[in-house]
Parts: C-alpha cells; sequence; structure tokens
C-alpha cells in the first residue's frame, strides 16, 4: 500500500478529525505502509499538528490553505520534491487533486503570514499574499497598534530566504480606531486602501497618500476628527461612500479630475470644510455628500451634472452663492434645507413657472416648477434672490 493509498484509507475509517492528533495520525501511516520507511521520515520530520490542520480548515479556501502550507515547507528549507510529495499525500485523499495543479502552476490567490513578522516601531507588521505575482501583498495588521503614534509604512518586506515582496493594498479595518495614530506615511508601493482602513483614527492629523494609490474604500478615513488636509492621488476614479465622514477639522481637499464619482455622505459633517471643487466627468451629487458642512461657503458644480440628490447640501449654513448647471434635470428632497446665508441661486429657467422670481422672504419659493416633493429644496429662513439662468 502506498502512502497516499494509507492515508486515503484513514481518512475513510475515521474521517478527517484524525488530522488533528498527528500521533496516532503517524502510527496508522507506519501501520499501512510499513515499507515506505523513506516517505514516513519525511512525513514525520516535516509536518507538525498546524500543517495537518491546514489540510482541513474549513474557514480557509483550499487554494489558500495549500499555499500557506507550501510557503511554510519553503521556510523549512525542504526540496521542491519533497514539498510536491507531502502536499500530494494529503491532498490528493482529500480530493484536492485540480488545487494542486493549480497550485504547481501558481494559478491561485496566493497568501502569505509571516512569523515573527518584522519590527517597526515597536509594533508587528503582517502581510499577506492576494495577487498571482509573488511580489505582491497587502498589509492585513500591526501587533500593539493601538498604541502606534507616528506610522511609516514600510513597502517591501523579506522572507527568511531573503524573498523580496510589495505591500500593494492596506486590508479593511486594520488601523480603525488607533486612537493614538497621529501620522502615516504610506508607500508608493501600495494601490488601494481598503474600506475602514483608518476609520476612527481621532487622532490622525496628517497621511500621504501616495500616486500610486488608485483606490480608497467606502469609511477609510471616516470620524478621523483632526485630520486637516487631504490630497486625493490622481488615478483615483471614486471617492466612495463616508470616505471622509465626520472629518470635523478638514478643511482643504483636493480633488483629482479623474474622479468620475463622489458617493454617498462622502464629505457629511466636514464642519470645517469651506470650498470644494468638483471635477467635469461627475455626473451626481449623491444624497448627503456635503450635509452638514456648516463652513462651506463656495461649491463649484461642473457642467456634466445631472442630478443633485435629497440632503446633498442640507444644513451648509455658510453656503451664500450657487450656480446649478444646465443638465441638471433633477433636484432631491432637502437638498439646501438649512442653508441660512444661501442668498442668490442661479439655476436654468425650467426651474420655475414665470421668467423672473425675486426676493422671497422666510417661506419657500413659489415658483420652482419641479414637483411638490422637489420645491422644498429650497426653502429657507432668509432673504433669496432668484435669477433667471
Amino acid at each position: 500500500m502506498t502512502i497516499q493509498e494509507a492515508v486515503k484509507d484513514i481518512i475513510s475509517q475515521r474521517g478527517i478529525e484524525i488530522f488533528k492528533n498527528s500521533k496516532i495520525f503517524f502510527a496508522s501511516i507506519d501501520d499501512l505502509a510499513p515499507e515506505h520507511r523513506k516517505e514516513r521520515i519525511i512525513l514525520r520530520r516535516n509536518v507538525d499538528d498546524s500543517i495537518l490542520n491546514l489540510f482541513i480548515d474549513n474557514t480557509l479556501p483550499i487554494n489558500t490553505r495549500l499555499v500557506r502550507i507550501k510557503n511554510y515547507l519553503e521556510d523549512f528549507g525542504l526540496t521542491d520534491d519533497s514539498i510536491t510529495f507531502i502536499i500530494e499525500t494529503f491532498g490528493i485523499p482529500l480530493g484536492y487533486e485540480k488545487n494542486i495543479e493549480d497550485l504547481k502552476t501558481k494559478n491561485v490567490i496566493a497568501e502569505r503570514i509571516y512569523a515573527p513578522a518584522p519590527q517597526i516601531n515597536n509594533t508587528q507588521q503582517k502581510v499577506e499574499e492576494i495577487t498571482l505575482n509573488d511580489d505582491a501583498l497587502k498589509l492585513l495588521g500591526y501587533v500593539n497598534k493601538n498604541t502606534i503614534t507616528k506610522l511609516n509604512i514600510l513597502g517591501t518586506f523579506s522572507t527568511p530566504s531573503g524573498i523580496a515582496y510589495k505591500i500593494t493594498a492596506i486590508e479593511n479595518s486594520i488601523f480603525a480606531n488607533c486612537t493614538s495614530l497621529t501620522h502615516v506615511v504610506i508607500p508608493n508601493t501600495v494601490k488601494s486602501i481598503n474600506p475602514n482602513a483608518f476609520k476612527g483614527c481621532t487622532s490622525l492629523k496628517q497621511v500621504n497618500i501616495p500616486d500610486s494609490v488608485k483606490f480608497i474604500g467606502s469609511s477609510a478615513f471616516e470620524n478621523c476628527n483632526l485630520l486637516t488636509v487631504i490630497t486625493i492621488p490622481n488615478g483615483v476614479t471614486e471617492i466612495s461612500q463616508k470616505t471622509f465622514c465626520g472629518c470635523k477639522s478638514l478643511t482643504i481637499v483636493n480633488i483629482p479630475d479623474t474622479v468620475k464619482k463622489i458617493g454617498e455622505s462622502a464629505f457629511e459633517d466636514c464642519a470645517s470644510l469651506s470650498k470644494v471643487t468638483i471635477p467635469n466627468g461627475v455626473t451626481k451629487i449623491e444624497k448627503n455628500t456635503f450635509c452638514g458642512c456648516k463652513s462651506l461657503v463656495n461649491i463649484t458644480l461642473p457642467d456634466s451634472v445631472t442630478e443633485i440628490g435629497s440632503m446633498a447640501f442640507f444644513e451648509c449654513e455658510s453656503l451664500n452663492n450657487l450656480v446649478i448647471p444646465e443638465k441638471v434635470a433633477n433636484l432631491g428632497l432637502n437638498s439646501f434645507s438649512g442653508c441660512k446665508k444661501l442668498t442668490k441661486i442661479t439655476a436654468p429657467v425650467r426651474f420655475f413657472k414665470d421668467e423672473y422670481i425675486q426676493e422671497v422672504k422666510k417661506e419657500e419659493p413659489k415658483g420652482l416648477n419641479n414637483g411638490a416633493n422637489n420645491r422644498s429644496s429650497w426653502d429657507s429662513s432668509g432673504w433669496w434672490l432668484w435669477e433667471k439662468g
């Protein structure tokens, strides 16, 4: 009986739970395949409980398990033949033949975690491979991250064997609620900052986002109360929902021309934001996008905008002048409610019943011709001056 046949026989008789007791498992192999002494020695010397458990860990995809096992064995210094033998010995009886072939051709989403991790600012940085390339990794997290103040994320890591890997992504929520973090430098190897990455970092004052970043996920910097300036890199095409929501100290945000979409509540409650220029190509101001931006005095809407969502500028108390582009066809409910200082709006003539409407005091203008719901977008406690567009 071959080693693989012995493993298959053991699994069929005792189930995969036998993988959790290596002593009994290897004793059973010795009994069933005594003539394969050399192969049994390879297994005993190089396969421990953690590797056996990875073969049956249903919380991980099969490819992920196999890649991680392969990486562990590589770090042990095993030859390719021995690694292949070990993976096939347990993988084939478990029905992983196709996955093993994928592994050989590297046609897999790979994963790698190092331990012990490199020391950085008295913390440990963990990395994980996520692409088909051998040099692409994503940042998983830090040990003792809640005590970090100034963080310079390294762009590369090396395995014990000297193979270099690049950090290409900062994963979901890894620095969320790090309330001591004040400064972050992101390396130019990073292409994506994933959702919630720095959410709730209430002491964060400065973050340098390199031009290599092409994606910033939802709520990535939500409630970073002390963040004052953000420059979004060229190449980013979307500002996701709630990306900067609740950044109460944010005064300046530089949005590149590559941005074509700004998500719901992207800048909601950015109470210190005073000026924003939206690039041409953005077609919709989503609901709540600038809701609660109490210091917003000036905003430039590009000609590409066709829709303004509900409460998009709700309680922008300092906004005093607005030009609505000609292509806008729909105004959402309460788009401009609570804009106490908004005294002049230039809009396309189709929004009015009469050709001119001027000086409407302390009441909702009666001349808007855009449906009952949308008319309430224009209510105000002050004076209004309406001009023909």
